[in-house]
């Protein structure tokens, strides 16, 4: 009696665990189709228009939880201004890269080593001095069902000459909870760095859970590092 109670609980056992992974893969299959479904509508949709396909989209079809240990981000690339990181199971970044104004030429050439400068460059017999124009990068974080949870932006321009590492000057910086998010927003900062090319940045951890009486969950938590970045040659990205 005893091995048949043992085996029937192994048979218990057995089909519980089955069922759980064919419900996980069943879930990954759905998410993945419905993140093409993103990334098509990523391609072919701009505004107001892009954000209410997507809320149509994650309503019928809402990312679900994978149940899985940890999820590796993935990452494309939509358009040279655009792309999309699916940074859980259930949560994207959509980045968008936005030139505000036209360039313009600056003759203040004291904004670089005069010594560093090469008066017989392509730019002519006395170096010029470049601006990028203004520049705008932005990333919404969507929830499962299209809803956008936070937004983070940072906006500035560069001085650059073809030669040195280029100038960058920060506009400014901020973040956006959305309406009724539960995300926190902490160790929030912004400013300008040189690492090869220059440049702007904001950073803060992201993050969402529950607390109870001085104690928390946190369920998921981002670090952000946005970066709007100009090389010496003035492409920005």
């Amino acid at each position: 009696m005893k091995k048949i109670k043992l085996f029937v609980a192994l048979i218990i056992v057995s089909s519980t665990l089955l069922n759980g992974n064919v419900c996980q893969a069943k879930e990954s299959n759905q998410n993945e189709e419905t993140r093409q479904k993103i990334i098509s509508i990523l391609e072919n949709s701009e505004g107001a228009q892009e954000n209410l396909q997507l809320k149509q989209l994650l309503n019928s079809t809402p990312l679900k939880s994978e149940k899985s240990e940890k999820y590796s981000p993935k990452e494309y690339q939509i358009n040279k201004n655009k792309k999309v990181i699916f940074i859980s199971d259930q949560s994207f970044i959509v980045e968008k890269l936005t030139q505000e104004d036209k360039p313009i030429t600056n003759t203040n050439n004291s904004l670089f080593s005069t010594s560093a400068i090469n008066t017989n460059n392509s730019l002519g017999s006395t170096s010029a001095i470049y601006t990028t124009g203004n520049y705008t990068k932005t990333h919404n974080c969507y929830g499962s069902a299209g809803n956008i949870v936070w937004t983070a932006v940072v906006k500035g321009y560069f001085y650059y000459d073809n030669i040195n590492t280029p100038k960058p000057f920060l506009n400014d910086a901020y973040y956006e909870r959305g309406f009724l998010s539960l995300w926190q927003v902490s160790n929030w900062s912004k400013g300008i760095g040189v690492n090869g090319d220059a440049y702007c940045y904001a950073r803060g951890n992201f993050s969402w859970g529950f607390e109870y009486n001085g104690n928390g969950l946190v369920i998921q938590d981002q670090y952000l590092d946005l970066r709007l970045t100009c090389n010496k040659n003035g492409n920005v990205y």
